[in-house]
């Protein structure tokens, strides 16, 4: 598994019987995930919120005290607590989102949650020692604390991008204007758009990101797109491939892709294709197969990938680039397949040979 996040939401229900009095008790609640190779619970990393009576409180967030999550939990300040009573309507923030998602936490295709409740007998609003109150109804008949946990949605999320050459392309981020389009001119040598994912921020400054499958480049050169969530969005996150410049050999007269390219302080090497072709200020598309006429074809020889146009006067004079796809990056082969949260097929399914 490689750059997973759990995206998970729960509901919560918690009663307490057999007390004298219906008075404010305590409650937090805590999330670990399994880590299989160490053999350990690990606590989540993130803020976790929740909301009763009126109160809304986060009740985890220990890196504001300690990285010892123990130190956290040793202390009791009411901001870190909701009151709850006999009956309660808790509501815990939703959706909570779980990050670097790995085989370390994956095991079998299962994922491991342990769900903890704290519940201190006390109103902690109360500065004198007597706040504890945990008087029995029935002497003779524990007090009972009874959780229902349901969990009301779980999805694995996973960026989607092309499997073929992830390791060439390039991220960026840029902003939305008021009609929720990206200017791309200030994209330097923009090849192929690989994929492109929307940002935005929620009232507690979460960042989330969703993949977006429909979108186009404009004749004003911005990029728009199509998706259930669009108005949300302040940024978008584009994946790229930019456009290099082949290189002519005045012996044979064709153009060959560059053996390397630095981008970003890496070495990509290995190239094994270029799409998005163009021609001086001309656009040539990419080539898809030999049936499909545009007006030139792509070949292999000894000096490398290549290629060879129909048109005789696009010589040594001209300027041919196209979106350079490399297999290594820093002398290594990454294999990076990424997992999606859905099965997406752009085109028809062809059913038989015809």
């Amino acid at each position: 598994y490689n750059d997973l996040e759990l995206e998970i939401a729960l509901d919560l229900d918690l009663n307490i019987t057999n007390r004298l009095i219906n008075s404010a008790w305590s409650y937090r609640y805590r999330l670990l995930y399994y880590n299989y190779t160490t053999g350990y619970w690990e606590d989540y990393k993130g803020i976790l919120r929740a909301t009763n009576d009126g109160y809304d409180r986060t009740v985890w967030d220990p890196e504001t005290k300690s990285d010892n999550f123990i130190v956290y939990l040793n202390e009791t300040q009411e901001s870190t607590f909701i009151p709850v009573y006999d009956t309660n309507d808790i509501s815990i923030a939703n959706p909570i989102l779980i990050d670097n998602i790995s085989n370390h936490t994956v095991q079998n295709d299962r994922m491991k949650l342990m769900f903890i409740s704290y519940v201190l007998p006390g109103n902690l609003s109360i500065d004198s020692a007597g706040y504890f109150s945990y008087e029995r109804a029935v002497p003779d008949i524990p007090i009972e604390i009874k959780q229902n946990l349901d969990v009301l949605e779980c999805v694995f999320l996973g960026k989607s991008r092309e499997i073929m050459y992830p390791e060439s392309s390039i991220v960026t981020n840029l902003p939305l204007d008021q009609n929720f389009r990206a200017n791309l001119s200030s994209i330097l040598n923009l090849g192929e758009i690989v994929s492109v994912s929307g940002v935005y921020e929620d009232v507690d400054s979460i960042s989330h990101s969703f993949s977006i499958h429909s979108y186009w480049v404009t004749q004003s050169n911005e990029l728009a797109f199509n998706s259930p969530t669009k108005y949300l969005f302040t940024n978008v996150t584009i994946e790229y491939v930019p456009l290099a410049a082949l290189e002519y050999n005045v012996i044979d007269g064709r153009w060959y892709l560059p053996q390397s390219l630095i981008i970003n302080n890496y070495n990509f090497t290995e190239p094994f294709f270029a799409s998005s072709l163009w021609v001086n200020s001309t656009s040539y598309g990419t080539y898809i197969h030999p049936d499909v006429d545009v007006g030139y074809y792509v070949g292999n020889s000894s000096s490398g990938i290549y290629i060879e146009f129909d048109d005789p006067t696009i010589d040594s004079l001209s300027s041919v680039k196209g979106a350079v796809h490399f297999g290594k990056r820093d002398d290594t082969y990454l294999y990076k397949f990424s997992l999606k949260d859905e099965l997406l097929y752009k085109y028809n399914i062809i059913d038989n040979a015809s």
